[in-house]
C-alpha cells in the first residue's frame, strides 16, 4: 500500500482492541502492533486509540494511559 500512496499520503491506522480494551501492562502486544508498521512508518500520520464507551477517568485507567503513552514514546 506504501508504493501505491503518492507522495505527502499519510496514514491513519487504529490501535489494536487489545491495546485500548485490556487495561494491563500488554508490552507484547505494542510491539507486535509496531512490528505491523514499520512499512508504513514513513507515512504514518496519526494511530486512532479507541478506548471503549465503558472507559471512565479513575485512578487504574489512568495507570494504564501513563502506561499506554510511555509504550508509544518508545515506539517513536
Amino acid at each position: 500500500m506504501v508504493e501505491k500512496t503518492g507522495e505527502g499520503f499519510v496514514f491513519s491506522i487504529k490501535a489494536n482492541q487489545k491495546m485500548t480494551h485490556q487495561f494491563e501492562d500488554n508490552a507484547s502486544v505494542f510491539e507486535a502492533f509496531c512490528r505491523v508498521l514499520e512499512p508504513v512508518a514513513g507515512k504514518l500520520g496519526c494511530i486512532l486509540a479507541q478506548f471503549p464507551y465503558s472507559f471512565k477517568l479513575n485512578r487504574q485507567r489512568r495507570d494504564y494511559l501513563e502506561l499506554f503513552k510511555k509504550d508509544w514514546a518508545s515506539y517513536h
